[in-house]
């Protein structure tokens, strides 16, 4: 069974995008889902409109602080992005619920170099599946809230404490290099039901990062084994080479491979309440390279899954790797209902291996 498992996963380097766009789908399930509102929701920012407040009617480069507002839909045609920010402290953006229109660009809105930005009220809709709708990158302190992201990727790289909160996604999101992130009260799609994708969300070689209370569905039969026939994603959140995260209180629905998978070191991590039904490998696991010490595994609820836990290592050491872990990790009160049949047979509800290649 191990070695089955290996085989089908099949990710043996970094998790990327292998869907097209097809910018007519819309995910039909649970539209009308409203996260909860948290303390922390009042982090979101909405600049006031002021007589100081500057229109944006086009495509536009910013480079000096102060609020903006979006005046018109704009559809940009060229391969630079939309709103280019950089260089620059206290950009707020509120979008008034017009819309961005892109093609074959290189990000439709970015922030190079920022701090304390934020970006609301904004439809993007990104036709070329290869590019970015939002980047962020070497920034600081930003906020992208209530706002609707469709086609492409959302890329955070080389950045801190960035937050998304209260956002629509119809596409990934990568979080690489980052720390202090929070991804938090939102609704989370792949770009394209029909193509498989490998992930909803990742965060890899970063730190501190949180990711809570999302509604993730990937849009998958959850059944492995019709993995030719099968459309979605294959993992809700994929954490690679992280130290200190939390995720915590999501709903994860409808992967063909696991809800949660970790690659690489996974370190002081707290997977806590979430919830995770119809997979079709397991509810929370790893083996790739999979090395992971001090986590707390508590409270999740999984259902419909093969298996709750699958942990297991398929290679040997990489070069200077430290040695690898499966210790001091806390499994507690986790529930599992409803196992799912791997054709006619159960599998064991959870299975760690621990021996060397």
């Amino acid at each position: 069974a191990v070695g089955g498992v290996a085989y089908f996963a099949g990710k043996s380097s970094a998790p990327k995008n292998e869907g097209n766009d097809n910018s007519n789908y819309f995910p039909p399930v649970d539209q009308n889902y409203n996260p909860p509102v948290t303390s922390n929701t009042n982090n979101n920012v909405t600049p006031p409109v002021t007589a100081d407040t500057k229109k944006i009617s086009s495509c536009v480069e910013i480079v000096k602080g102060g609020n903006y507002i979006l005046s018109n839909d704009i559809t940009n045609t060229s391969k630079n992005g939309c709103i280019d920010v950089h260089d620059v402290t206290g950009v707020n953006i509120d979008c008034k619920n017009y819309s961005i229109y892109s093609n074959n660009t290189d990000g439709t809105i970015l922030f190079n170099n920022a701090t304390d930005f934020s970006l609301s009220n904004c439809k993007i809709n990104l036709e070329n599946p290869a590019h970015n709708s939002i980047r962020i990158a070497f920034s600081k302190n930003g906020v992208i809230s209530n706002s609707f992201f469709s086609g492409g990727e959302v890329f955070i790289v080389q950045s801190d404490s960035v937050k998304l909160s209260n956002n629509i996604f119809r596409n990934n999101i990568m979080i690489s290099g980052t720390t202090n992130a929070t991804v938090e009260n939102n609704k989370i799609y792949p770009n394209n039901s029909p193509v498989v994708t490998i992930y909803n969300l990742v965060v890899q070689h970063g730190s501190g990062n949180k990711i809570i209370n999302n509604y993730i569905d990937g849009l998958s039969d959850g059944n492995w084994y019709n993995v030719q026939k099968t459309t979605g994603v294959d993992d809700n959140i994929y954490i690679w080479n992280e130290q200190g995260d939390l995720v915590s209180d999501n709903t994860l629905l409808n992967a063909y491979d696991c809800g949660i998978e970790n690659q690489g070191f996974m370190f002081e991590t707290k997977i806590l309440h979430n919830t995770i039904k119809n997979t079709g490998v397991c509810g929370i696991g790893g083996w790739y390279s999979s090395s992971i010490k001090g986590n707390t595994f508590s409270d999740n609820i999984i259902e419909n899954s093969p298996q709750a836990f699958l942990y297991f290592r398929t290679d040997n050491l990489q070069e200077n790797e430290p040695p690898v872990y499966f210790s001091d990790n806390v499994f507690k009160d986790n529930m599992f209902l409803n196992q799912k049949k791997i054709g006619d047979i159960f599998l064991t509800t959870s299975s760690i291996t621990l021996s060397p290649e």
